[in-house]
């Protein structure tokens, strides 16, 4: 996944278009078929913010990404899990 966004970055930079990956953890959501098992409190213990993600917040993360606030930042990976990478 680097080496193609890297890729689509240098291809589109010049149109002054930027690239960026968002990596998301656990999210508190409505989960259906063989993943309707609810997460357990001990899952959240590994998540140093202690607690599952929440949609909007992703949201949030998405409208700063393509907005004019972050129009310097382009090629990035966008951790959004809480601190979990960090913690693993």
């Amino acid at each position: 996944m680097r080496a193609l966004i890297r890729g689509v970055v240098l291809d589109l930079a010049m149109y002054q278009m930027r690239c960026n990956v968002c990596v998301v953890g656990n999210f508190d959501t409505t989960r259906e078929g063989s993943s309707s098992v609810a997460l357990s409190h001990l899952e959240n213990d590994f998540i140093p913010l202690g607690h599952l993600g929440h949609l909007q917040d992703l949201a949030n993360l998405v409208r700063f990404a393509v907005g004019s606030n972050a129009s310097y930042i382009t090629g990035q990976t966008l951790h959004y899990n809480r601190g979990l990478y960090m913690a693993l």
